[in-house]
């Protein structure tokens, strides 16, 4: 039998390659291996994500992808070299150190282990949005490349450690939302490379330290919601980099530091909810980048300055619920960005006469004007005996909150005032100040005040009232001229143009003379002093209104004048004789219609 060489040669070709090719095949797939095997990492690198995985219960995360991919290790996980593969696990392009850590929301449970500090070329660790507990490893302190550290939101107890003060290379530390105690450690002004810092929202104690003005690199400051406090320090204006600066909810004392005006690329301040004192200091008119602006529900006094109209790209401005008072600026007229949804400067004692100021900010905040705590209009004083007088008065709007109004009273014009009492709410138009001095001239302020309440956890006063006065009664069986008692008759005076016109004071003295004596008279008195002031008000801003209401009160002055001179017999009898014709001639009309 004749064998062809050549097909033996190329048969054995052939069964060689295919054997080879069948030994590939198993060397790739066979035993579960892959075909990305990279170098391997340090043993002590290896061990320090174990030793992550385990102490945050690992095998219940939400992704643990290739971390258990057989074959699998003596030490229960995915060969050495496969590292690159596991879930969240970044490694350097030579694939032969840790870099990156990625397990943001993935429900990690459990303590932080303390290996992490091996991983000293770890560039990010982000572990945030997951239910971790205890404490934050010191041995974090030795990832000195670590340039963004994300922890926040999780269930984290204990202090920050100082040694974060040695990770020079970070730009980002985030710790906010979780339980942390203690003060910010000062190691933190370190950190000379940090532009984003957060804290907040943890239970921090102490005050804010001196070294945070070392971060000149810092765009974002976070420390709201902690329990800090202390005052603002001023360093903090070293910052010229800040564009956020959120010192909210604190117990923060002291006033506005005026360096925050060298922040000018600032581009939100918030400082609400804390206990700050003083004015708001006008370099706060040099942020001309800030867009929002929140300072509500803090102790700031005096009036809003004229500067913050220079905000011109101001979208929030929440200065609400303090004790500012006085004239609001007409330059707020210029904070055109202004939302009218989220500005707001109720519950404050601010008011405004210009008209056009008025409409633009009930277009921003339509009730300001309806929550403010103003000094009441149409104060007015009169004599209710020798030894007292009484001061009228309109309520404000505001009388919702607890509160009243202040009476002053003074012997000498332009005080020193005493203050006789307040009244028992903002409903009350007067009150009747006794004790006094008869034939003495008195004079009276009144001041609006607003208690702590859940809008405002302030007392808030206003500005005080213009200066009234009165002049008490003469003391019965004197002979001094009692048209020396100022005021009282404020229809009258309202509608003669004066109270010492002559009707008025016949009015005045008929006052003095027989309603006083009576007590139907001095009761009409006070009902007449409650209700008068208003209508005197009205009447006063209308000549034809003058007119009519004078005309209308001459019988009156006619009768007062008959019976201040003539007694009220006489004044009585020639009364009924007046009347006598016009009764006759009714009756003599009717009893002809009749017939």
């Amino acid at each position: 039998m004749k064998v062809n060489v050549t097909y033996l040669l190329n048969l054995n070709i052939i069964t060689k390659s295919l054997f080879m090719g069948i030994a590939i095949v198993y060397l790739v797939f066979g035993g579960g291996m892959v075909w990305d095997v990279c170098a391997d990492i340090s043993p002590d690198e290896r061990k320090a994500l174990i030793a992550l995985y385990n102490s945050t219960d690992g095998d219940n995360w939400n992704n643990s992808n290739q971390w258990k991919e057989p074959p699998l290790d003596a030490d229960g996980f995915a060969m050495p070299g496969t590292e690159s593969n596991w879930y969240g696990i970044s490694l350097d392009g030579a694939e032969t150190t840790v870099e990156r850590i990625d397990l943001y929301d993935n429900n990690l449970r459990g303590a932080i282990s303390p290996e992490l500090g091996n991983l000293t070329s770890l560039v990010r660790l982000q572990l945030s949005r997951n239910q971790l507990t205890g404490s934050i490893p010191l041995e974090i302190g030795n990832l000195s490349n670590l340039q963004r550290l994300h922890l926040w939101r999780n269930e984290l107890t204990g202090s920050i450690p100082s040694q974060i003060g040695d990770l020079s290379n970070l730009l980002c530390l985030d710790l906010s939302d979780n339980q942390l105690t203690g003060s910010i450690p000062p190691e933190i002004g370190s950190l000379s490379n940090l532009q984003e810092l957060y804290v907040g929202q943890n239970q921090l104690t102490g005050s804010i330290p001196s070294e945070i003005g070392n971060l000149t690199s810092l765009m974002e400051l976070y420390l709201s919601w902690n329990q800090l406090t202390g005052s603002i320090p001023p360093e903090i204006g070293t910052l010229s980099n800040l564009q956020r600066l959120s010192l909210e909810g604190h117990q923060l004392t002291g006033t506005i530091t005026s360096e925050i005006g060298n922040l000018t690329n600032l581009m939100y301040l918030y400082l609400a909810y804390n206990g700050l004192t003083g004015s708001i200091p006008t370099e706060i008119g040099t942020l001309t980048n800030l867009v929002r602006l929140h300072l509500s529900r803090n102790q700031l006094t005096g009036s809003i300055p004229p500067e913050i109209g220079n905000l011109t790209n101001l979208v929030r401005l929440h200065l609400n619920s303090n004790n500012l008072t006085g004239t609001i600026p007409t330059s707020l007229t210029d904070l055109i960005n202004l939302s009218d949804t989220t500005t707001d400067i109720g519950y404050n004692a601010l008011y405004t006469d210009d008209d056009t100021l008025r409409v633009f900010l009930n277009g921003k905040d339509p009730d300001w004007e309806d929550t403010q705590t103003i000094a009441p209009e149409n104060v007015a004083a009169a004599p209710v005996s020798s030894s007292s007088i009484q001061v009228s008065l309109t309520p404000i709007t505001y009388t919702a909150g607890p509160g009243g109004y202040r009476v002053f009273h003074s012997a000498t014009s332009d005080g020193p005032y005493t203050l006789f009492g307040t009244t028992a709410d903002k409903s009350v138009s007067q009150m009747e100040i006794t004790g006094l001095d008869s034939s003495t001239t008195y004079y009276c302020i009144v001041q609006t005040r607003t208690e702590p309440n859940g809008s405002n956890p302030n007392t808030v006063d206003s500005d005080y009232s213009e200066e009234v006065s009165a002049t008490t009664a003469q003391n019965p069986g004197g002979t001094e001229d009692r048209r020396r008692g100022g005021g009282g008759c404020f229809i009258a005076t309202a509608a003669f143009g004066s109270p010492m016109e002559r009707h008025v004071g016949i009015l005045r003295d008929f006052r003095d003379q027989y309603l006083h004596s009576c007590q139907f008279g001095r009761k009409f008195i006070s009902t007449y002093y409650r209700y008068s002031p208003p209508v005197a008000h009205l009447i006063s801003k209308d000549e034809t209104l003058k007119t009519v209401v004078r005309i209308g009160l001459l019988p009156l002055v006619a009768v007062s004048y008959a019976m201040l001179h003539f007694g009220p017999t006489l004044t009585l009898t020639i009364i009924a004789l007046l009347l006598i014709p016009p009764i006759f001639l009714v009756s003599f009309h009717r009893s002809r219609l009749r017939s």
